[in-house]
């Protein structure tokens, strides 16, 4: 699992290193430049939890969309796009937990594949060895992406929260989470962009904002405490 991640991070990273090359990374940061130098213009002072929020969301958007979005030319074909498994709650996940070990073949596709190598090699199929039992990726490997696209999320949860007031409700956090990767999804599935969109990505960025809430609303509460004991 340590080495999923490690080589999750890596690739984040990789892709990270180029997207500060393209020109919608940086109408993003300059963007939550505008918007700040716009707050500071209409209160007339820097509102400092708002500011780092901002700055942080703009950090995030510009990572989120390097992870999720580039690059376009190294994925899955449009027609993958369209599976029940993309489209059906948990089936993707759930499919690939069951056969992470791997699976055993029908006895027809078994029979199939043998005949395949004995008429690629020019022998008799009886000769032709071939294990019924295809093996998976190992588990590991299969919560790659349900862990991967849950971290991604969690700034989102924690500097929405830090930032704005209105957005300390739990269920406006998980409205957010939920728009901001049902946009990235629906973009790759419609459009073909980035990494094959699915709504099991949507169900873990979505946990993942509420994760980030639930770190902010923990934080919270401690430097509350804090200050309480220094009160008193």
């Amino acid at each position: 699992m340590t080495t999923t991640l490690r080589n999750w991070w890596r690739n984040a990273s990789d892709a990270l290193d180029l997207m500060w090359t393209e020109p919608l990374s940086w109408l993003v940061l300059i963007g939550a430049a505008l918007w700040i130098a716009l707050a500071y213009r209409r209160d007339g002072r820097l509102n400092m939890m708002k500011t780092v929020a901002i700055a942080g969301l703009g950090v995030w958007l510009v990572a989120a969309f390097a992870i999720t979005i580039y690059p376009i030319e190294l994925e899955a074909p449009r027609a993958d796009r369209f599976e029940i498994k993309s489209i059906v709650p948990l089936w993707g996940t759930i499919e690939a937990i069951a056969d992470a070990d791997g699976y055993w073949m029908d006895e027809d596709a078994w029979m199939r594949q043998r005949q395949a190598i004995a008429d690629a090699r020019g022998v008799p199929v009886e000769t032709v060895n071939l294990d019924r039992k295809v093996h998976g990726p190992g588990l590991s490997v299969v919560l790659k992406d349900p862990i991967g696209n849950t971290v991604l999320f969690l700034p989102l949860g924690f500097l929405a929260a830090f930032g704005w007031q209105d957005m300390r409700d739990p269920k406006r956090i998980l409205m957010a989470g939920a728009a901001v990767s049902g946009g990235i999804e629906l973009s790759q599935l419609l459009f073909g962009l980035g990494s094959l969109g699915t709504i099991d990505d949507v169900i873990f960025n979505t946990l993942g904002a509420l994760f980030g809430w639930v770190g902010w609303r923990v934080s919270a509460d401690a430097a509350a405490s804090i200050r309480r004991q220094a009160i008193w």
